[in-house]
């Protein structure tokens, strides 16, 4: 049978299960960026999968984690032995682990908590005031955590432009231009989900 499960990571996604052989084909969902010509999840390095299988969830599954979520939910019915995703092992040992690590990661990103992610770039240090002043005054009714995009690590703030709830951006200006790292900031923006923050 054939289960349209829609943004895990394309809209068209389209999953197909093998009822008589309990095998599930997932896309992309379920994979990982990783190659090994033993093909299968217990014949692979376990730890070098497993990195390569949280890296894959956090750089292109984790803007959707919605669909995620509710993608696990219609597969939790169908009996399943064997995964095989476009990328990465057939997972046959433990193709449920899998399935639960997705749940549990999709699930948390939805239990977000109010939060706001402030990030600054100062040439003489009066937007970074700036920037603390709102974070102490925000502070008093969500959790902030403040950023200099200049010094930050681009995954580091990618992560909070992702799970915080609110996003405020303040950066002085060079001949009426922000600076360069507030632009490489804003090039984070096509990686998340921007829908429902507060700007």
């Amino acid at each position: 049978c054939f289960r349209l499960i829609p943004f895990w990571h394309w809209p068209d996604t389209l999953f197909t299960y093998v009822k008589e052989d309990k095998l599930l084909f997932t896309c992309d969902g379920l994979g990982a960026h990783f190659c090994d010509e033993r093909m299968y999840d217990d014949l692979v390095d376990e730890d070098i999968y497993a990195q390569q299988f949280a890296h894959y969830y956090n750089s292109i599954m984790r803007p959707f984690a919605d669909k995620i979520y509710d993608g696990v939910q219609r597969i939790k019915e169908l009996d399943i032995e064997i995964i095989c995703p476009s990328h990465g092992p057939i997972l046959r040992s433990y193709p449920w682990k899998a399935v639960r690590l997705y749940e549990e990661w999709s699930d948390a990103q939805r239990k977000r908590v109010p939060s706001a992610a402030i990030f600054y770039a100062s040439a003489y240090g009066n937007t970074r005031l700036m920037a603390e002043a709102i974070a102490e005054g925000a502070s008093k009714h969500v959790q902030t955590a403040v950023f200099d995009a200049g010094r930050a690590d681009a995954a580091v703030m990618r992560s909070a432009l992702e799970s915080s709830t609110g996003i405020c951006i303040g950066s002085c200006t060079i001949n009426g231009d922000a600076l360069a790292p507030i632009w490489s900031l804003m090039s984070l923006f096509a990686l998340v989900n921007r829908k429902g923050k507060t700007a």
